[in-house]
């Protein structure tokens, strides 16, 4: 609880700000940051990933090994923003490359991330008309997740599919073989 005879110069907050607590903090009138996710209320300063241009880049490096369809993976539930930052680099770089977008090529779960929901969405594409050459993932865990669901049906990564993840979870440097990854650098 935040006490208001309390004297602060300024407030960090990590995550999200539900509404009850943006009022609370703006009636503060102190400097307010808010680390990792994406504000709507402007008087608040925003540190996040670059998420729309790591997934540009991530795209673009798909693209630039050869990969002509690129599935798009990530959560419904997602805190923010940040699935449609990542899916408007996604759009962009397959633009920026003369490749169409479809929404068929988006698979969004209506769970969190998790890697038993990647293991549902790679049978999900694998059971789809539509072959892919290569996955992006909005997180580690389900793209790891993802891996083993297509090793399971039979799929060889990366000779198959490739698939590349976003965040450089510790975990991915163990999955077989290892994730390629963006790293957010969420540490610094």
């Amino acid at each position: 609880d935040i006490q208001m005879d309390q004297v602060f110069v300024g407030i960090i907050v990590l995550g999200s700000v539900p509404p009850y607590l943006s009022k609370i903090l703006k009636a503060l009138n102190i400097p307010v940051v808010i680390v990792d996710e994406y504000g709507e209320e402007p008087n608040f300063i925003t540190l996040t990933s670059e998420d729309k241009k790591g997934t540009f880049d991530s795209i673009e490096y798909l693209i630039l090994k050869g990969h002509k369809k690129i599935a798009f993976v990530g959560c419904k539930l997602e805190k923010g923003n940040f699935i449609n930052q990542r899916l408007d680099g996604y759009k962009e770089a397959l633009a920026a490359y003369g490749y169409e977008y479809h929404d068929k090529y988006v698979y969004l779960s209506d769970v969190n991330y998790s890697y038993e929901e990647g293991i549902r969405i790679a049978n999900k594409i694998a059971d789809d008309s539509i072959v892919y050459d290569a996955v992006f993932c909005t997180a580690d865990i389900m793209a790891i997740g993802l891996m083993k669901g297509f090793i399971k049906r039979g799929y060889k990564v990366p000779e198959d599919i490739s698939i590349m993840g976003f965040d450089d979870i510790q975990f991915s440097k163990y999955s077989n073989p290892e994730l390629t990854t963006v790293n957010q650098n969420i540490f610094l």
